[in-house]
């Protein structure tokens, strides 16, 4: 994407397609670098000019790869596929699993775990040192990663089922 928002010309439609497999791979959690993309569009006073043909093409990347698997298990196994695949997300989001609903400090815990995630000193400096300089925070490309770690905290942080793996985009 920040390939794509600098004029990388393939940046978008390949982010598109990166985010088309990882909506078939992990659902959608590949749509948080999109949503951190739209929160820097509606903060910053620096927003990016990206024309209606790339916008197209890069949603046309997206849909050719993501849509035809949803269509086809739509087609094959009908209500059967919306029961276990959509719905199935939806209650894990706002019910959660028996036994995976720790309380708000888990993934905390979690990454404050040497054994486990080795890197929150470093990864605590790396923020701060993109916070310090206000005038590159500004562009998507050093804020737009901080932006989709915040929301990707948020929706873990929302969501009642929560496990350990969840946090694994932000290992170093």
């Amino acid at each position: 994407l920040a390939g794509g928002v600098r004029g990388w010309g393939p940046g978008l439609w390949l982010a598109g397609v990166a985010t088309g497999f990882g909506l078939l791979a992990k659902g959608p959690w590949a749509l948080m670098p999109l949503a951190g993309f739209a929160l820097f569009e509606l903060l910053s006073s620096q927003r990016i000019r990206i024309s209606a043909k790339e916008l197209g093409l890069a949603a046309v990347a997206f849909f050719l790869v993501a849509v035809p698997w949803h269509l086809a298990m739509m087609w094959i196994w009908e209500e059967a596929f919306l029961q276990q695949y959509i719905a199935y997300i939806y209650r894990r989001v706002t019910t959660g699993l028996s036994g995976h609903s720790p309380g708000p400090g888990y993934y905390l815990t979690v990454l404050g775990d040497r054994a486990v995630f080795f890197g929150l000193e470093l990864s605590c400096v790396a923020v701060i040192a993109v916070l310090l300089r206000r005038e590159k925070l500004a562009r998507f490309e050093r804020s737009g990663t901080l932006l989709t770690l915040l929301c990707l905290a948020a929706a873990l942080q929302g969501s009642k089922t929560k496990m350990a793996w969840y946090v694994l985009p932000l290992y170093p």
